[in-house]
């Protein structure tokens, strides 16, 4: 999780906010914590779920939630008079769908939940 996802995270920020060095800092830490936030489920998996269900299955990875939770953020944001902060919405927004392109790629992602539970992968890898 971390050896891919944080790496993947820092570049991403880096690159989006690679001319804006008064909100480096900030921007960087958004973007790790969103570049790990998907992967906040392992904590019910292994704690709760007893690892019954495959925490690709659980809502946060599903990309639809983050696209909703993103859009009322801009919204409230923007009701608000802080559209200054958009950009770190952004910023979220794209790390999450970068961890879940990656888990894509050797892990099934369910990307049109919940309209349809057809799983995306790259590669098929047995358990």
């Amino acid at each position: 999780m971390f050896i891919a996802h944080l790496p993947a995270g820092y570049l991403l920020t880096r690159g989006i906010v690679r001319k804006r060095k008064t909100i480096w800092r900030p921007a960087l830490a958004v973007g790790l914590i969103f570049s790990l936030a998907p992967d906040l489920d392992l904590f019910y998996f292994y704690l709760v779920d007893g690892r019954r269900t495959p925490h690709h299955d659980y809502w946060t990875h599903a990309p639809l939630f983050w696209l909703a939770a993103a859009a009322l953020t801009v919204l409230a944001l923007s009701l608000a008079g802080k559209r200054q902060y958009l950009i770190f919405v952004g910023i979220a927004f794209a790390n999450v769908l970068l961890h879940l392109f990656l888990d894509s790629i050797a892990a099934d992602i369910r990307w049109l939940y919940p309209f349809s539970d057809i799983r995306f992968n790259l590669v098929e890898i047995p358990a």
